[in-house]
Protein backbone atom coordinates (compact mmCIF):
# COMPACT_ATOMS: atom_id res chain seq x y z
CA UNK A 1 0.00 0.00 0.00
CA UNK A 2 1.28 3.34 -1.44
CA UNK A 3 0.40 6.40 1.44
CA UNK A 4 1.09 10.03 -0.03
CA UNK A 5 3.72 12.25 2.65
CA UNK A 6 2.08 15.06 3.47
CA UNK A 7 3.81 18.11 1.57
CA UNK A 8 5.69 21.09 3.46
CA UNK A 9 4.13 23.79 2.00
CA UNK A 10 0.22 24.26 2.66
CA UNK A 11 -1.57 25.73 -0.08
CA UNK A 12 -2.78 29.40 0.59
CA UNK A 13 -6.24 30.30 0.89
CA UNK A 14 -7.36 31.96 -2.41
CA UNK A 15 -7.73 35.73 -1.38
CA UNK A 16 -10.10 36.34 -4.59
CA UNK A 17 -13.15 35.73 -2.99
CA UNK A 18 -12.15 38.11 0.51
CA UNK A 19 -11.32 40.66 -2.72
CA UNK A 20 -14.73 40.81 -4.13
CA UNK A 21 -16.67 41.00 -0.89
CA UNK A 22 -14.86 44.43 -0.13
CA UNK A 23 -15.65 45.61 -3.39
CA UNK A 24 -18.97 44.88 -2.78
CA UNK A 25 -18.92 46.57 0.24
CA UNK A 26 -17.28 49.61 -1.09
CA UNK A 27 -20.11 49.59 -3.62
CA UNK A 28 -23.18 49.30 -1.29
CA UNK A 29 -21.34 51.92 0.94
CA UNK A 30 -20.63 54.63 -1.88
CA UNK A 31 -24.41 53.94 -3.09
CA UNK A 32 -26.47 53.88 0.24
CA UNK A 33 -24.16 56.72 1.07
CA UNK A 34 -26.00 59.72 -0.10
CA UNK A 35 -29.25 60.37 2.50
CA UNK A 36 -29.45 63.62 2.70
CA UNK A 37 -31.22 66.21 0.25
CA UNK A 38 -29.64 68.53 -2.16
CA UNK A 39 -31.28 71.97 -2.69
CA UNK A 40 -32.10 72.86 -5.69
CA UNK A 41 -30.61 75.48 -5.98
CA UNK A 42 -27.31 77.17 -3.98
CA UNK A 43 -27.80 77.87 -0.58
CA UNK A 44 -25.70 79.44 1.81
CA UNK A 45 -26.74 79.49 5.17
CA UNK A 46 -25.55 82.19 8.22
CA UNK A 47 -22.83 80.39 10.92
CA UNK A 48 -23.88 80.54 14.67
CA UNK A 49 -20.80 78.44 17.22
CA UNK A 50 -23.17 76.38 19.12
CA UNK A 51 -24.35 73.06 18.96
CA UNK A 52 -27.36 71.98 18.15
CA UNK A 53 -29.23 68.92 19.41
CA UNK A 54 -28.25 65.70 18.30
CA UNK A 55 -30.34 62.88 16.50
CA UNK A 56 -32.91 65.33 15.28
CA UNK A 57 -35.00 63.53 12.46
CA UNK A 58 -35.43 64.43 9.18
CA UNK A 59 -38.04 67.54 9.26
CA UNK A 60 -39.71 68.71 5.77
CA UNK A 61 -37.32 71.92 4.40
CA UNK A 62 -38.30 74.86 2.74
CA UNK A 63 -35.05 76.21 0.88
CA UNK A 64 -34.87 80.10 0.13
CA UNK A 65 -32.49 81.87 -1.63
CA UNK A 66 -30.02 85.27 -1.77
CA UNK A 67 -33.06 86.30 -5.21
CA UNK A 68 -35.75 85.06 -3.20
CA UNK A 69 -36.79 81.45 -4.97
CA UNK A 70 -38.67 79.06 -2.96
CA UNK A 71 -38.45 75.08 -2.94
CA UNK A 72 -39.75 72.97 -1.02
CA UNK A 73 -37.68 69.47 -0.65
CA UNK A 74 -36.03 69.64 -4.07
CA UNK A 75 -39.38 71.34 -6.16
CA UNK A 76 -39.27 74.77 -6.86
CA UNK A 77 -42.68 76.49 -6.32
CA UNK A 78 -43.64 80.03 -6.14
CA UNK A 79 -44.61 81.97 -2.79
CA UNK A 80 -47.88 81.69 -3.27
CA UNK A 81 -47.82 77.75 -4.30
CA UNK A 82 -45.54 77.02 -1.18
CA UNK A 83 -47.75 79.05 1.41
CA UNK A 84 -50.63 76.78 0.10
CA UNK A 85 -49.08 73.81 0.27
CA UNK A 86 -47.96 74.08 3.59
CA UNK A 87 -51.03 76.08 5.00
CA UNK A 88 -53.06 71.94 3.71
CA UNK A 89 -51.72 70.19 6.24
CA UNK A 90 -52.39 67.16 8.71
CA UNK A 91 -54.12 68.30 11.90
CA UNK A 92 -50.15 67.91 13.77
CA UNK A 93 -47.84 68.98 11.30
CA UNK A 94 -44.24 68.33 11.46
CA UNK A 95 -42.03 71.11 12.05
CA UNK A 96 -40.70 72.55 8.78
CA UNK A 97 -37.27 73.68 9.14
CA UNK A 98 -36.07 76.49 7.10
CA UNK A 99 -32.69 76.76 5.02
CA UNK A 100 -32.24 80.81 3.45
CA UNK A 101 -29.25 82.02 1.96
CA UNK A 102 -27.52 84.15 4.20
CA UNK A 103 -27.79 87.14 1.65
CA UNK A 104 -31.74 86.78 1.38
CA UNK A 105 -33.40 89.28 2.69
CA UNK A 106 -33.88 89.45 6.23
CA UNK A 107 -37.54 91.47 6.53
CA UNK A 108 -38.71 89.02 3.66
CA UNK A 109 -37.94 86.28 5.55
CA UNK A 110 -39.75 87.11 8.63
CA UNK A 111 -42.61 87.96 7.08
CA UNK A 112 -42.69 84.53 5.51
CA UNK A 113 -42.29 82.83 8.55
CA UNK A 114 -45.45 85.03 10.14
CA UNK A 115 -47.52 84.04 7.11
CA UNK A 116 -46.67 80.32 7.90
CA UNK A 117 -47.68 80.88 11.07
CA UNK A 118 -51.03 82.23 10.09
CA UNK A 119 -51.32 79.26 7.91
CA UNK A 120 -51.07 76.80 10.60
CA UNK A 121 -47.48 75.91 10.95
CA UNK A 122 -46.86 75.99 14.88
CA UNK A 123 -42.89 74.83 15.05
CA UNK A 124 -40.27 76.75 12.46
CA UNK A 125 -36.82 75.91 12.63
CA UNK A 126 -34.12 78.33 11.19
CA UNK A 127 -31.32 75.89 9.80
CA UNK A 128 -27.72 77.84 10.33
CA UNK A 129 -24.38 76.31 9.57
CA UNK A 130 -22.07 75.75 12.61
CA UNK A 131 -19.15 77.85 12.73
CA UNK A 132 -19.26 79.84 9.64
CA UNK A 133 -18.89 83.38 9.81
Amino acid sequence: MKLRRASKFQESEPALPLINIIFLLLIFFMIAGVLAESPPFPVSPPGFEEKGEEGETQNLRLYVSAEGAFALGSEELPRAAVLERLGATEAAPQPLDIVADKEADAAALVTLMRELREAGRSELRLIVQEGAG
